[in-house]
């Protein structure tokens, strides 16, 4: 595990700031404060933005880009899946039988404050907490972020789940506390996952869909 921290700090401290703000604001103000100030920054340029980022966290995105994956190495295709359906499950256990009624931004706020919405965006009421669109991205790039040698691949990967993160705020699909969870799951999964495979010498995963024999077999 120290292995992992130590080769993917270019991720990981970014994130580490993340949380340690995110976590901060949490305590400073409730939930309802810190969505009427971020949903106040709303312009033009973040309707369009966040409007499209936020499919990067989408289920069908990752599991496109794991497909995809499973043409160059069976490793990073079954990496990106399996962290993937691994955080979902414990999203939906969370959602669906945890924290069920927890309420999203337009059902809580109700008519008691207008909130800048996005048009075309469509709203969804119930399980808020966590998010499983920043879950996923932050899954999915972490694993990338993990399979690069290169620290400053490492750092870009933050930024696109990180933006995930933020365009489920900026849509009023999520609060803060939602997003921060749904991240805070997605990477000690992939820690751990990646902490057991490391243990794991399965030669036949670095072949590939296209590139099926390798030297194990001969």
């Amino acid at each position: 595990m120290k292995n992992i921290f130590r080769k993917n700090l270019a991720f990981l401290i970014p994130y580490l700031i993340f949380l340690i703000l995110a976590v901060f604001f949490l305590i400073a103000y409730d939930k309802r404060t810190i969505h009427i100030f971020l949903n106040g920054l709303n312009n033009d340029f973040g309707d369009f933005l966040f409007k499209w980022a936020t499919f990067l966290g989408d289920g069908l995105f990752v599991g496109f880009l794991a497909i995809i994956f499973l043409f160059i190495r069976y490793r990073y295709g079954l990496g990106i899946a399996i962290t993937a359906l691994a955080t979902g499950i414990i999203i939906q256990v969370l959602k669906q039988f945890i924290f069920p009624g927890i309420a999203r931004p337009v059902e809580f706020f109700g008519d008691s404050f207008t909130l800048q919405l996005v048009h075309g965006v469509k709203l969804y009421k119930w399980h808020s907490f966590p998010s499983g669109h920043t879950a996923s991205a932050f899954a999915l790039f972490f694993t990338l972020a993990v399979f690069s040698s290169k620290g400053w691949i490492k750092f870009l990967c933050f930024i696109p789940a990180v933006l995930v993160g933020y365009s489920r705020i900026y849509l009023s699909q999520h609060f803060l506390i939602d997003v921060t969870a749904g991240s805070f799951i997605a990477v000690i999964v992939v820690i751990c996952y990646f902490t057991i495979m490391k243990e794991k010498n399965f030669a036949w995963m670095d072949a590939s869909l296209v590139r099926r024999k390798k030297s194990y077999d001969e």
